[in-house]
């Protein structure tokens, strides 16, 4: 969004980031779904999915309940734009790099969670390490071809990562006294049919033990994967909500 202090403000189709953005911009819309979401991250328990067609304004909800909540814990996976690629092994490593980005913002020390250490012959890895070849993973040939070589070596020890993965997080969540609330993104960007949308739902199934939020749009919504799991569903804008939107981005023009 572009704010502009006299005339239109340039909506860019992208979820509002700022508080100044919520201040100036925001119209509560949806507001039984919002007391639903507040409610599920201060007592919730388990998986919630956020649901709804394309501009319903799902993730502008969740973003606005995260600001209003005090002392949340939210691990953000994006897997439309962070992942490597589209397969089991990509998306471990994309869990992995961000929850490895979480700890290092948090100060939460992950010098006892060696498990990563020694996963391939002959190449020395730690958390730091990891995080930086995240960075620069495509920057050269020989840093790309060493990322995948992990990612293989994930899919061939999941097991094993998954239950060390699991181990952090718990711990995490008890040192920090809190749940970590685990929110996953662009997974519609992926068709049901796809093999890459069969190896995510495989990987947030091994995760549903914790305080998982889903996001995605409407059609992903009626998947049977997701049967089982608490909903929101964000339905359409009424004809106050719209004029009042219009009269936030337009100003005086409206």
């Amino acid at each position: 969004m572009k704010l502009h202090s006299f005339g239109i403000n340039l909506d860019q189709g992208i979820p509002f980031e700022t508080t100044e953005e919520f201040e100036k911009l925001y119209v509560p819309s949806h507001q039984e779904a919002f007391d639903k979401l507040v409610e599920w991250i201060n007592n919730g328990q388990g998986p919630i999915i956020v649901s709804g067609q394309i501009g319903s304004g799902k993730s502008t909800l969740i973003k606005k309940t995260i600001l209003e909540s005090k002392s949340i814990n939210l691990i953000h996976f994006k897997f439309d734009s962070n992942v490597v690629d589209a397969s089991l092994g990509g998306f471990l490593w994309h869990i992995i790099v961000q929850i490895g980005t979480y700890c290092k913002e948090k100060g939460f020390s992950l010098k006892d969670y060696t498990f990563l250490d020694d996963l391939i012959d002959k190449i020395q890895l730690s958390w730091e390490i990891i995080l930086e070849l995240d960075e620069k993973k495509f920057t050269s040939t020989r840093i790309n071809d060493t990322v995948e070589r992990i990612i293989n070596k994930l899919v061939e020890k999941q097991t094993y990562c998954f239950f060390n993965i699991h181990k952090l997080l718990s711990d995490i969540q008890f040192k920090q006294e809190r749940p970590v609330i685990l929110l996953f993104a662009g997974i519609d960007k992926y068709e049901i049919s796809s093999a890459g949308y069969y190896s995510l739902t495989e990987v947030i199934k091994k995760l549903r033990n914790f305080k998982i939020l889903l996001e995605f749009n409407a059609i992903h919504f009626f998947d049977q994967n997701w049967s089982s799991i608490d909903k929101i569903f964000i339905g359409t804008f009424s004809s106050d909500n719209i004029r009042q939107i219009i009269n936030k981005r337009m100003g005086s023009y409206s």
